[in-house]
């Protein structure tokens, strides 16, 4: 039983390929008819890829074609790195190019030629306006740059003109280009050597070049004042703005409700360091290195602020204009919570302090303790134990590490044991009693005396000595610790962070034309103003959806029409063979023998079909685009015909094969006269 389930289909299927290849004449009647269905099918196809594929590369000839022109309105905002990687993840574009612009001066042969005020406009790698004029565009410690051809002429650039009116730059000749820059001294040049890369016809006479958008970004910097240290530029020696988180206002008498009032009316409040408190009797003595005594000392924050909060509004009032609001002899500190970081490698604590008037200095256990209010270059004042006039290196964070100057050692911080027993809260009203008393005591003893009268028994605040930096310094270390400065080894100056670009135009450049209309929607939608070529490529994509529609309606028809055809002459063919399919029964084969024998034959009919189809139509195809226009067919085509040849004749032999599976054997012998 196994054997014959398996030995029929073999004989069947030998029966079918001998009975596919008897008769010739068949067999080429019916592969013409398949190669009449399948060829103007796949050669119609073939003429409308091509003309579709011809007119794209015909329109992405212009650098225009795939390129947005975006300029940035109230709505979008300005162009920035971060808006640039929320575009670059839209699948419809490929780059963002900054379309901004600088302008500089041009040399070459050693400065025998010159041109200034030449245009520097950005391009990237991958710009479809250098792939237009085959030119390239390199980065590095000498970078490339494109020429306009008017300008290379001016500058005496040696190139030649190819057939094609392209222009080969000849050899590797390098420019000078001349940055300016205005300082309050005047103004400063640099020089940066870069390569001609490729020289090109823009259409116009003006002195345009092209730089890579990072050597942009470099100029730009060294415009605003920034080192750029790729080129060995220094920035310029003007320090980043300082800010503080309050002031201290150490007097000899307490505010008046009008001085109180002045610091509100100018967005401060003040607040009476009361000395019962560690808290408060910390900063009255600037961490142990000052002996307050009787001086009212006030904390002046920003209106408004919680102090209990890691963060305070930042104060950048002068000392000085502080000073002037209040009607008594007061001196004002600006102060930020003291750090740790590490001097030389070892952990210490640092406070800023900084004085602008002398008699405050009297109280300090070390009079050299505090700094001038400018105090540039930085230096520190070490616990005792450090030698004056080394250089130590303060490191803070992930910074660049800070030279300092070790000026003078201080004491290490104390507090007296002496305090006044005098609350903090009560101390005005003990003042007006000292005045009004004063009046009746002819030998009263000078306040300013007391005041500055040096402690003698004291006890240490604390086992890890501070160190005392100017106020400035501190402040710069609070701000590198917020992402605002950075330390400049250039210029040995804290100079601020390079803000993150922003410009207001920009080339945005689609993945290919197809996504144009995709990516100008997306940043219409953003709110920019574009400028594309949306309406073309939408007509150029129309275009072949109607072209696609016409292979559809046309090549429907032939398939529909040689269907039947197909169908019709494989019917025939059966029909002839009928006196051997009544054999077949009469020798025991049944209906669903003969219907496989019948369908199998289509099939080896389809398999011949197929193969010589592909030949024809890529000969015909060749032919065409020599002779006649061009005729684009892939190998997915062919696939795609060899398939329908195979399928049209399965289907087409479907018919027959039922109408075979009926034939009874006595009929047939019946017709014949054997019966």
């Amino acid at each position: 039983m196994l054997n014959s389930l398996i030995l029929k289909p073999l004989i069947y299927t030998h029966h079918a390929f001998r009975e596919t290849f008897r008769i010739p004449r068949t067999l080429i009647t019916v592969v013409i008819i398949v190669c009449g269905i399948a060829m103007p099918l796949v050669i119609l196809k073939g003429i409308t890829d091509g003309l579709v594929k011809q007119q794209e590369e015909d329109f992405q000839k212009s650098p225009s074609a795939t390129t947005i022109q975006v300029a940035a309105s109230t709505t979008s905002g300005p162009i920035t790195r971060t808006l640039e990687q929320t575009l670059l993840a839209h699948p419809a574009i490929s780059s963002v190019i900054p379309d901004t612009t600088k302008i500089v001066d041009l040399s070459a042969n050693h400065g025998m030629q010159n041109v200034t005020g030449v245009t520097v406009r950005c391009t990237a790698t991958h710009d479809p306006l250098l792939k237009f004029y085959d030119a390239q565009i390199d980065l590095g410690q000498e970078p490339s740059i494109v020429l306009n051809r008017s300008l290379a002429e001016e500058l005496q650039i040696p190139f030649e003109e190819r057939p094609d009116q392209r222009l080969d730059v000849r050899g590797t000749p390098r420019v000078e280009l001349v940055i300016h820059r205005n300082t309050d001294q005047g103004i400063v040049s640099e020089t940066l050597s870069v390569i001609v890369s490729a020289i090109t016809d823009f259409g116009t006479n003006a002195p345009i070049c092209y730089l890579h958008r990072d050597v942009v970004a470099h100029l730009e910097d060294y415009q605003e004042g920034r080192s750029v240290d790729l080129y060995g530029w220094a920035g310029l020696t003007k320090s980043a703005p300082v800010s503080f988180e309050s002031y201290l206002a150490f007097s000899k008498q307490p505010f008046s409700t009008a001085d109180l009032l002045k610091l509100h009316a100018h967005g401060l409040n003040a607040e009476l360091l009361e000395s019962s408190t560690s808290s408060g009797e910390q900063l009255r003595s600037l961490y142990g290195l000052l002996q307050p005594h009787d001086l009212f000392v006030y904390r002046l924050y920003a209106d408004g602020a919680n102090l209990q909060e890691d963060s305070l509004p930042l104060l950048t009032m002068s000392t000085k204009s502080v000073e002037s609001l209040t009607d008594v002899d007061d001196i004002i500190v600006p102060w930020s919570e003291p750090i740790s970081t590490k001097i030389d490698g070892a952990d210490q604590v640092i406070v800023g302090i900084s004085l602008h008037r002398r008699w405050l200095k009297s109280l300090f256990l070390d009079e050299s303790s505090p700094f001038r209010s400018a105090a540039e270059p930085f230096e520190i004042h070490l616990p005792t134990g450090r030698t004056s006039g080394l250089e130590c290196l303060l490191q803070h964070g992930d910074g660049e590490p800070v030279p300092l100057t070790v000026t003078s050692s201080i004491l290490k911080p104390v507090i007296t044991s002496h305090q006044s027993s005098t609350p903090a809260l009560f101390a005005p009203w003990k003042f007006a009693a000292q005045q009004t008393l004063q009046q009746f005591l002819p030998n009263k003893s000078s306040q300013k005396k007391v005041i500055a009268a040096k402690p003698i028994a004291s006890a240490p605040l604390s086992l890890n000595p501070v160190a005392v930096v100017p106020a400035s310094l501190l402040a710069h270390l609070k701000a590198l610790d917020r992402g605002e400065v950075q330390f400049d080894v250039a210029v040995g100056r804290f100079v601020p962070i390079r803000s993150e670009a922003e410009y207001y135009q920009a080339r945005v450049v689609a993945e290919n034309i197809e996504l144009v209309p995709e990516a100008d929607a997306f940043l219409s939608q953003l709110g920019f103003a574009t400028v594309s070529q949306r309406t073309r490529v939408e007509e150029l994509l129309s275009y072949a959806q109607t072209l696609e529609l016409l292979v559809f309606v046309v090549g429907g028809t032939v398939l529909f029409f040689g269907f039947w055809t197909l169908t019709a002459a494989l019917a025939e063919n059966t029909d002839r063979k009928k006196r051997s399919i009544g054999v077949l029964r009469v020798m025991g084969i049944g209906p669903l023998g003969v219907a496989y024998i019948v369908i199998l034959r289509g099939l080896f009919i389809g398999l011949v079909a197929g193969a010589m189809t592909i030949p024809l139509a890529y000969i015909a195809a060749h032919l065409l685009t020599e002779h006649v226009a061009a005729c684009q067919v892939s190998l997915l085509h062919l696939q795609q015909v060899f398939g329908l040849a195979v399928g049209a004749c399965f289907l087409g032999a479907l018919i027959p094969a039922v109408l075979a599976s009926f034939i009874s054997p006595a009929e047939i012998l019946r017709e014949s006269g054997s019966i």
